[in-house]
């Protein structure tokens, strides 16, 4: 049953940053559908097309490609594809220093505007 409760902490983890990014998107642009228009931008066309054009080398660090890749998915076992059979990683500690700097620019934001 232990065995594989890595996934968990990791899977929560996970959640966690893309809730952080959405929290930063909606303090940013004030309005919520702003906020969910540019976060789906950003997340599947901004993104991709940047890590398209940038080196392999820096584009595995960005911030939905490290989020994204901390859990494989699991049907992908099924097709032949290796998948990792542990979730931390590199990725995990990618994923927590943007969970960490989205949070920070949401406080900074907060503080901003109060004053």
């Amino acid at each position: 049953f232990f065995a594989q409760s890595s996934f968990i902490l990791a899977y929560f983890v996970q959640a966690f940053a893309y809730l952080c990014f959405a929290l930063f998107m909606g303090t940013l642009f004030k309005k919520a559908g702003t906020g969910i228009i540019f976060f789906l931008v950003y997340s599947k066309i901004a993104e991709p097309l940047s890590g398209w054009k940038l080196p392999e080398a820096i584009s595995k660090y960005l911030p939905f490609h490290s989020i994204s890749h901390l859990i494989d998915f699991p049907a992908a076992k099924l097709v032949g594809i290796n998948v990792s059979d542990s979730p931390v990683g590199i990725d995990f500690i990618f994923t927590l220093i943007y969970s960490t700097v989205f949070l920070l620019a949401t406080y900074l934001l907060f503080k901003k505007r109060d004053n």
